[in-house]
């Protein structure tokens, strides 16, 4: 079988499902190690990353955790050879009897060590022979890409806020906007609660009537067991604020190496002023513990309340980058013939064939 690669506007890659297995393989002759590492070998994933520059997203005790709420299994891609690793976690979808790849929840993408020559050919040859169509990599804005150049890769229309925590404490306040500020004056360490105990309870009680309040996917509707995993990592604290002797909102941290994410906030109505204190409570947290980055995320929407309630801390933008890259041309453009899309590669929903072409009035 040929070796392409078709790539309209930006890259993405894929994996093969060799659980736990490894096969050398180099086109150019190197002696390259690829394997796909299950979420049942917790020391394999975590030794994969070992020396690697990662995010929490990358580990193990995220994958693990939203595991417990998809279908679709998750694996840790890994490559290595003298000179170079990489590592990056991935979720295999079937559609109509055909595999694509997608990131899993998080801002992952690709982590590396070194460098591995040819590695974008070697691991398009890679997905192509192991039969998967495409796939969808969202990359991290704080780990370096260093493969698949900034004149391949698909800007989404979006960006995500970083506060940078390596700044002292008196340069990260005067980045606050003047609203911000004036509303610290008002915020009392007293107030807040740090019993994890306490606080996963208040997200498991309240968090649906959170998301339903606020029409979100189906995608946030995570299992009690995901939720008991994520606060069960030892990478994870909640921190949430206490009125008249009750929670009313919660906020859930991550982190990995210097990396810090903001992951979620889950609050009940009158609770919600209170994501803004438990945001810069847990960025000091973070310094204090060598952290010297926390994303934010981004808007929903560029410029959205969202994005602006972001802005007010005074964080550094950084582009959200995905990858996309279509490995098997033939089965790709068949597959959105069936739902009706155009194949083509833009900064809108991929694959297209996951969303049905609108009918005509």
């Amino acid at each position: 079988m040929g070796r392409s690669l078709w790539c309209v506007s930006c890259p993405f890659v894929a994996f093969q499902t060799v659980s736990g297995g490894h096969v050398q393989q180099g086109t150019k002759g190197a002696l390259l190690e690829q394997s796909l590492i299950p979420p049942s070998d917790q020391e394999a994933w975590t030794q994969a990353l070992e020396g690697i520059e990662h995010a929490f997203a990358h580990g193990y005790d995220n994958c693990a955790a939203f595991a417990l709420s998809q279908d679709q299994p998750s694996y840790l891609y890994s490559a290595r050879c003298e000179r170079g690793r990489v590592a990056v976690p991935v979720t295999l979808r079937s559609k109509n009897g055909h595999t694509d790849l997608v990131s899993p929840y998080g801002f992952s993408g690709f982590a590396s060590v070194g460098m591995i020559e040819g590695f974008e050919e070697e691991f398009a040859a890679f997905a192509e022979e192991q039969g998967w169509v495409c796939g969808y990599i969202a990359q991290h804005p704080m780990v370096p890409l260093r493969y698949f150049g900034s004149d391949r890769a698909g800007h989404l229309n979006r960006i995500a806020y970083v506060i940078d925590l390596s700044q002292p404490v008196e340069d990260l306040v005067r980045r606050l906007s003047q609203n911000r500020r004036r509303q610290m004056r008002h915020w009392s360490h007293s107030d807040l609660s740090f019993d994890q105990e306490e606080l996963l309870a208040f997200v498991l009680g309240e968090r649906e009537q959170f998301y339903d309040a606020r029409s979100a996917a189906s995608l946030y509707y995570f299992s009690d067991a995901t939720w008991r995993a994520l606060a069960a990592s030892s990478d994870t604290i909640l921190i949430g604020r206490r009125e008249k002797g009750r929670i009313v909102a919660a906020s859930i941290f991550a982190w990995a190496g210097e990396i810090g994410d903001y992951l979620f906030n889950i609050s009940v109505p009158e609770g919600q002023p209170a994501s803004a204190q438990l945001i810069w409570e847990a960025a000091l947290l973070l310094k204090q513990r060598g952290i010297t980055s926390l994303t934010l995320g981004g808007g929903i929407s560029e410029g959205d309340g969202v994005a602006q309630f972001k802005r007010r801390f005074g964080p550094d933008s950084h582009p959200l980058i995905s990858l996309r890259q279509v490995y098997r041309v033939g089965d790709y453009r068949a597959l959105c013939q069936t739902a009706g899309v155009s194949p083509e590669i833009g900064s809108g929903f991929f694959p297209p064939y996951y969303k049905p072409a609108r009918k005509e009035a």
